[in-house]
């Protein structure tokens, strides 16, 4: 069974529920598996002893987090070495129109070109809208741009727009072998 590491970052703590869903569902199959948030990592590298990496990361104002990136600059001729994938995170995600789909691809691909890494197994995820976490002026903002595509504007619960089957089964895919570029 394969050594599979989990490298995210995150911003309100929902990538960090991802991470750690696919590390329980990598264990559950067998899997040595553990995620590690790009935030606390330190100089040393943390790919030595690992078969295979799924990088996760969630988009913020148009941009994955500065540690994550920073991780994977460093990292990048290890990354290139072994089987990777590419996880990004975002409410855009959820928007099956063209438009907001290219968006969410243009911060995919100005993170590759950023880092100067990539990887052919990427899939663009739907997040979560957590209204609970927002301050007041966050949450009156989220809740008119929600509001502006349909959404949800509830704002005393949070909601997760995540399609947990599309994602474990990428998962699945990666650890076959087989590759593809996606999102759900």
């Amino acid at each position: 069974m394969a050594q599979v590491l989990v490298v995210y970052g995150t911003t309100e703590g929902h990538t960090r529920l991802i991470a750690e869903t696919i590390v329980y569902w990598l264990q559950e199959d067998g899997h040595q598996a553990s995620a590690i948030d790009a935030s606390a990592i330190d100089s040393e590298t943390i790919l030595n002893s690992v078969d295979r990496v799924i990088v996760a990361g969630s988009i913020h104002q148009g941009k994955h987090q500065p540690a994550l990136a920073h991780i994977v600059v460093k990292e990048r001729k290890r990354l290139s070495s072994l089987p990777t994938a590419f996880l990004s995170v975002s409410l855009t995600a959820q928007l099956d129109d063209a438009q907001h789909q290219g968006e969410v691809r243009m911060c995919v691909d100005r993170f590759f070109e950023e880092t100067g890494w990539s990887t052919p197994q990427v899939l663009c995820v739907a997040g979560a809208l957590k209204y609970s976490q927002y301050d007041w002026m966050k949450r009156a903002l989220m809740k008119a741009i929600s509001a502006q595509f349909g959404g949800d504007t509830d704002t005393s619960q949070d909601y997760i727009y995540t399609d947990w089957d599309a994602l474990r089964q990428f998962v699945s895919d990666f650890m076959a072998g087989e590759s593809s570029r996606n999102s759900a």
